[in-house]
């Protein structure tokens, strides 16, 4: 995996792999803790059981024909609405600077300073009806890598903008009856990933996930492991603060107790990762599986506790992550139940 700050590479690189993927993904959560969100636009839906179903099968099948995008609104840490739609090659449209893309009626633009997603699900089948109109813009000013990607590597992750001031409005319908009308105010993450080939041929698993301290600082944690035991598995931190982003090395990894959950998922209770920087200065993450917001029989999403130290100081943090599990799509019977409209099944 090749990582990259900064947004100079946040575009839609058109890719045209049988297999390949690459998708935007923004969350924030409110100033108040009441809301949280979460919004991804695909190029290649990787997650998707037809889109694997036609590679397995040898049809070759390309991005651009499994296009989509998702969203999930939470209300005190419970998804309280949730649209994921695929969208015909015909009804998707990216801008002529690559750094836009429409999907059907929604979209995300970028103006060279910040990000504005326009969403609107009313034409689309889901839980609920949803319109917002949300902004995102970095609050830290990042020294962009001048590096070309690296696409020999079979996983690229962009760390285009991980600490950013989110605002804006959100409208959840029920059977065309209002329900909600948020005015969002908060802290919000966006990034951006991409591959040539399907997940499963590389990752075993991964872990990812954001905390922010108690200074308003960012740590960023990437793990994965390789699908067999010759493939590289990969550690990564960052810690972002205002004007930089720090990428930790030396890093040691650990996993301690197994989290129960409903579809058997091998999700520890407790990871910590132990690192050293090239001054010689230690640092520790520790992170707490808390509370489930969505699962799947290959996808955790929840809440955590987390605690940075270095220096001999310690600050706690709240923290949204992931674990997934790409592998577990291979079962036939779980891509059965995963079929669209997707099974991510929320808390409770």
């Amino acid at each position: 995996m090749n990582i990259y700050t900064g947004h100079q590479h946040d575009i839609w690189h058109g890719i045209n792999s049988p297999g390949g993927y690459e998708w935007q993904y923004f969350d924030a959560e409110s100033d108040c803790g009441e809301w949280a969100f979460t919004v991804i636009f695909f190029d290649g839906i990787p997650m998707s059981p037809y889109y694997l179903e036609d590679y397995l099968d040898g049809s070759n099948p390309l991005p651009e024909h499994h296009r989509g995008y998702v969203i999930s609104i939470y209300h005190h840490h419970v998804r309280v609405a949730y649209s994921f739609h695929y969208v015909a090659n015909s009804g998707t449209l990216i801008m002529d600077d690559k750094s836009s893309i429409q999907i059907g009626d929604s979209i995300v633009q970028f103006d060279g300073t910040s990000w504005l997603l326009t969403l609107d699900t009313r034409k689309r089948s889901g839980t609920s009806t949803v319109l917002c109109s949300l902004q995102f813009t970095p609050n830290q000013s990042l020294n962009h890598c001048n590096d070309e990607l690296n696409w020999s590597e079979s996983h690229i992750w962009i760390a285009a903008a991980p600490m950013c001031h989110v605002h804006g409005s959100i409208e959840i319908f029920e059977s065309d009856i209002p329900v909600a009308s948020i005015t969002f105010h908060g802290k919000g993450y966006h990034d951006h990933n991409a591959g040539l080939r399907p997940l499963h041929k590389d990752l075993g698993a991964w872990y990812w996930g954001r905390c922010i301290l108690e200074n308003g600082d960012a740590v960023i944690f990437y793990q994965t492991s390789g699908r067999t035991a010759t493939q590289q598995t990969i550690q990564s931190v960052l810690v972002c603060k205002e004007h930089s982003v720090h990428h930790e090395q030396y890093i040691s990894f650990s996993e301690q107790g197994i989290y129960p959950n409903l579809f058997f998922l091998p999700i520890a209770k407790e990871l910590t990762w132990s690192m050293k920087d090239i001054n010689g200065d230690e640092s520790e993450l520790c992170v707490t599986i808390g509370e489930a917001l969505e699962r799947s029989p290959f996808y955790y999403r929840c809440t955590a506790e987390a605690t940075y130290t270095i220096h001999g100081k310690s600050q706690r943090a709240t923290c949204i992550m992931e674990y997934y599990h790409p592998q577990r799509l291979l079962h036939p019977i779980v891509r059965a139940m995963v079929r669209t409209p997707f099974a991510i099944f929320p808390n409770g």
